[in-house]
């Protein structure tokens, strides 16, 4: 009997719809209000374009050149929030969770940008792209190595990392720009006030469109200061009505072997966080969520690899999911998909009209930086809700707090990296790189000695329900179980442990072995003495000779409640209690 039985993975219940939602991931929309959310989405969006404009400027100085990138990096942009937005077929995870120009692959594009041009960006991102189609065929096998706490640090670094470009953006400072002014930050703050004011007390109305509305405050705003730069006015005037990007299929592409290892590590980096992303996507749309459904994030992480690689085939910048865009549909309480649609079909729309591409890729910086702030909060604490999901022990504290540390040391002291050599550079290029590497390298580490078995035995003279407690609590933390399975173990034993007290024999042999995997916990009990009755409803008075007969009743009747299902078995005056937790 204490030999485990395998069970297949259970099929997840239908999610149950958050009361903070308006509009569920698969609830239809008017469209009004699909294009009104698309539009505040391809806001959010759009900050990634500053990094594709850097990349180009980093290969030349053409404007011509960096506008073209930007126009076509929307394009991939949108076909990949419109792959995403797909729940049938191979491809897309089914969730609103659109894509911008990457951050993750910033990093490796700049200095691919400034070693060969252009052309090596495209090529080594094409192999990015390609190695993450890869992984995203096998991630469901790789979920015992990106455990919550793991993919909660990518999530709220993300978060993390949006602090100083929105607190620099706030406050007027960009590249060039180093000069910060006392009417830039009053924008920029009051930006971010109005949207937060609108997200709290304003009207449904307002919370659905409190980015948009913020926006266009910041907009006025800082056209009505003045505050505007006048080559900003000059470029919304001289911009066209409708053009075609220069796509000019086939692209060059050039590769270079020194930068395989930093393309691959981007190519990583960008795949668990999507795995977070979609992860806190399905959170946010299931109140019962517990753990990540593997097979919507694996289409998932598809459609992003599928985004990449038409980026760089067609001359753009790598995609990455974006966390900024879950703050946002989190903040206004919609998450319909088909707002994905929406978003993706604007955005390669806005490739296409420069006026209104230079809507997003000239938003002023206070503007801009408010905007980042704002979704930050909420990735910052989204991530920190997946990390606690499970319960701690040391190991995964240091997992958790040496990779956020790693992460934070590459903005507070940038010097301690500068005379990297340039491959191993490119691991602290950033502030979520280095968290990544720093907490799946931990987290491999600390998994070796982790044993998913253990036994014990209640003593007579012990304190039989606090032993109880304390040896669920230490190994579900050491195995990373979740904590209301702990709490549903914990309350069945301690209900068994009573039940034993009652019984007069005392059962003063009682073995309790417990075996864990990512999918169930199961614990048996070996006792002696008189084997404790299972009913399957709880049971009444009338039914009952005694009240000491009812009481063990009773007991069984909870720990059967309390298990996902429950089996005795009696052999040579032997009982075994066979306790399954679908995990």
């Amino acid at each position: 009997p204490a030999t485990q039985t395998p069970v297949e993975r259970p099929m997840r219940k239908p999610a149950r719809r958050p009361s903070n939602l308006i509009a569920s991931v698969d609830d239809p929309i008017s469209l009004p209000m699909a294009i009104g959310m698309g539009v505040q989405h391809c806001f959010a969006m759009s900050s990634g374009l500053v990094l594709a404009a850097l990349i180009a400027y980093a290969a030349t100085d053409s404007v011509d050149v960096a506008s073209n990138l930007v126009r076509i990096s929307m394009i991939a942009a949108g076909l990949g929030t419109i792959l995403q937005s797909l729940k049938h077929g191979p491809v897309g995870s089914g969730y609103l969770c659109p894509n911008l120009p990457g951050p993750t692959f910033y990093p490796a594009s700049l200095l691919a940008a400034q070693t060969g041009g252009l052309s090596l960006v495209f090529g080594m991102t094409l192999l990015a792209g390609l190695f993450q189609a890869l992984l995203s065929r096998v991630i469901h096998r790789l979920r015992a190595l990106l455990p919550p706490e793991v993919t909660g640090v990518i999530v709220a670094m993300v978060g993390i990392s949006l602090i100083g470009p929105g607190i620099s953006s706030i406050a007027g400072i960009a590249p060039g720009d180093t000069q910060s002014t006392a009417l830039e930050t009053f924008a920029g703050v009051s930006t971010l006030l109005v949207m937060f004011g609108l997200s709290v007390w304003g009207t449904p109305f307002m919370r659905l469109y409190c980015v948009l509305i913020g926006v266009a405050f910041g907009y006025a705003l800082e056209f009505g200061l003045q505050i505007v730069p006048n080559t900003v006015v000059d470029e919304f005037r001289d911009s066209g009505l409708f053009s075609v990007p220069d796509i000019g299929l086939p692209v060059a592409m050039t590769f270079d072997a020194t930068l395989i290892l930093p393309f691959l590590i981007a190519g990583i980096a960008s795949t668990v966080k999507a795995v977070g992303d979609l992860s806190t996507a399905q959170k946010i749309n299931d109140e019962d969520w517990v753990a990540p459904e593997m097979r919507s994030i694996r289409k998932g992480v598809l459609a992003d690899a599928l985004a990449v690689i038409s980026s760089a085939v067609m001359g753009g910048m790598g995609q990455s999911t974006s966390s900024s865009n879950l703050g946002v549909a989190l903040a206004t309480g919609v998450t319909s998909r088909w707002i994905g649609f929406s978003a993706g079909a604007i955005f390669i729309l806005a490739a296409f009209v420069p006026a209104l591409a230079h809507v997003f890729v000239l938003m002023p910086g206070p503007v801009k930086g408010a905007v980042l702030v704002f979704v930050a909060c909420f990735m910052i604490v989204s991530g920190m809700q997946l990390v606690i999901s499970r319960l701690m022990d040391t190991r995964k504290i240091f997992v958790v707090g040496a990779s956020i540390i790693a992460g934070l040391s590459v903005d507070i002291l940038p010097s301690l990296y500068a005379d990297l050599d340039p491959t191993l550079g490119s691991l602290a290029a950033s502030s979520l790189s280095l968290a990544t590497v720093t907490a799946i390298g931990l987290n491999l580490v600390f998994r070796i000695g982790v044993k998913r078995r253990a036994d014990f035995v209640l003593e007579p003279d012990e304190d039989k329900e606090a032993a109880v407690v304390k040896f669920l609590h230490d190994k579900g933390a050491l195995w990373g179980a979740r904590r209301d399975i702990i709490q549903h173990a914990t309350t069945a034993l301690v209900e068994f442990v009573e039940a034993s007290a009652r019984s007069g024999s005392l059962m003063e042999d009682i073995r309790i072995d417990a075996h864990f995997d990512q999918f169930r916990l199961d614990i048996f009990i070996h006792y002696t003495g008189p084997a404790l009755p299972l009913p399957d409803a709880a049971p009444s008075l009338a039914d009952m000779d005694d009240e000491a007969d009812q009481m063990q009743r009773l007991s069984g009747f909870l720990i059967r409640s309390a298990a996902t299902k429950a089996e005795a078995t009696r052999r040579n005056n032997q009982n075994t209690l066979h306790l399954l937790f679908e995990h």
